[in-house]
């Protein structure tokens, strides 16, 4: 497919590789024409005999004047076909105003480890190619859409997308655009280097007592921290309280909608079920992994602690055969790490909706495009209607992500998903009554959220 210009030098080829215990994938592979002497045979694809002398097929995902050409289709809203299949721009109202002329707005191609390109134009706005193409709704695009549409503010404004279409396939998204947000990079590059200065600090100060307790796995125990640990750390957490109160922004932007694909949704005792069958295989598949482990030390005592309780766990799971949760699912992030969170200046922005790379948008397309996520609650659940970005008191937020246990965001699925309830969580005092037989060192205490895959 030919892009750009009576005479373009550049082209997309779809090619599609098959696999002999495997569905087909396609992949799109950006090309620029260039005279023989223009490159090396490092970049080069293909040699081809023209009129005009041997050429070369380079690849060209950086180069800039495809990326302009690109972004122009989209703002256009134009349609480029080829022999197989056709292009068509899908802009919004505020990308057909933008004008990212060449020469005032290079692009620059983002050099990070991804399964996508993105390329950056100027300070103004950034596109994502997505070399894997997949037909059906991407999340990506749909939940930047929505959240646009919604007025969320910590999300970058969605600019549209390009489609590509083949005879007898759904569309598919080839290429998505959006507002640049200028940021000191993610969260988990902030945080490390909060860490690095940390530790520095600790260098000149004593670390804990010796005559500290070492806590068991599951322990409600909590030991103060030293007063200059709370002096330095002071701005971490400050960061940690901004990311869960516009995490839970993000949640009620998601879920405050009369729009169908975000319209909340009630539990049913099939969903039950079916949530049920998934946590007891999902756990007998990690107990299986981690018995096949080389582990060693505190790390094999820790596991032995876990493998003890693999009978209180698996009868945990059985209260999602009981009653009813009067509890909604909601549509989540998909992949939501810290990775995914730009510190931009005082604030945090989310990105990449796309859930996790390496799942296939097929995987999620059950269950009404929806798959399961989690959710926790600092009190009984209800229902009502929630006023744009209403959420609750930030200590009642922060207490919800604490015992929620989020130690692992990735624990999601590669589809953006449906929020579960397990009832409530219990008190202290709902606890403490709790036979220690029950949830004892090794297990989280009744009513304590579980996240899994689907």
């Amino acid at each position: 497919m030919r892009i750009g210009g009576r005479r373009p030098r550049h082209c997309l080829f779809f090619i599609t590789v098959e696999f002999a215990d495997a569905e087909p994938e396609l992949y799109v592979v950006p090309v620029t024409t260039v005279g023989f002497d223009e490159a090396d045979d490092d970049t080069t694809i293909a040699l081809v005999d023209t009129n005009h002398g041997p050429m070369r097929f380079v690849a060209s995902v950086a180069d800039g004047q495809l990326s302009h050409a690109m972004f122009e289709i989209l703002r256009r809203g134009l349609t480029v076909s080829g022999e197989n299949g056709q292009i068509i721009g899908r802009p919004t109202r505020p990308a057909r105003t933008m004008s990212l002329r060449p020469a005032d707005i290079p692009a620059r191609a983002i050099n990070a480890e991804q399964s996508n390109t993105s390329v950056v134009f100027g300070d103004v706005a950034i596109t994502k190619l997505i070399r894997r193409i997949e037909t059906g709704i991407n999340p990506d695009a749909e939940l930047s859409r929505h959240l646009t549409e919604q007025g969320y503010v910590h999300t970058p404004q969605f600019l549209g997308a390009i489609e590509y279409e083949a005879p007898g396939l759904p569309p598919a998204t080839l290429l998505l655009a959006s507002s640049f947000v200028p940021n000191e990079g993610d969260e988990w590059k902030t945080t490390l280097d909060e860490m690095a200065r940390l530790l520095e600090i600790a260098v000149v100060h004593p670390l804990v007592s010796a005559d500290w307790p070492a806590l068991a796995l599951g322990s409600d125990q909590r030991e103060t921290p030293p007063a200059w640990l709370n002096e330095s750390a002071n701005h971490l957490f400050a960061r940690a309280q901004l990311l869960g109160e516009r995490t839970a922004d993000l949640h009620w932007a998601l879920s405050d909608s009369d729009a169908a694909d975000f319209r909340p949704e009630a539990f049913t005792r099939l969903y039950q079920r079916s949530l049920y069958q998934a946590l007891r295989g999902e756990t007998r598949e990690t107990m299986r992994r981690l018995r096949r482990a080389s582990l060693q030390g505190r790390a094999l005592d820790l596991a032995n602690e876990v493998f003890a309780a693999d009978d209180v766990i698996m009868r945990e799971f059985t209260r999602l055969t009981g009653e009813l949760m009067e509890a909604a699912r909601i549509r989540i992030h998909g992949d939501l790490h810290l990775g995914q969170v730009l510190a931009s200046g005082h604030d945090v922005t989310f990105i990449d909706f796309e859930g996790e790379p390496a799942r296939p948008l097929a995987s999620a397309v059950s269950n009404g495009r929806h798959c399961v996520m989690w959710r926790a609650s600092s009190g009984p659940t209800t229902t009502r209607r929630a006023k744009p970005f209403d959420r609750p008191s930030t200590a009642a937020s922060s207490r919800g992500w604490q015992r929620a246990g989020l130690h692992n965001p990735r624990h999601t699925h590669r589809r953006v998903g449906r929020l579960r309830v397990l009832g409530r969580l219990p008190t202290t005092r709902e606890r403490q009554r709790v036979p220690a037989a029950q949830h004892g060192p090794h297990t989280a205490a009744a009513g304590s959220a579980y996240c899994c895959k689907r």
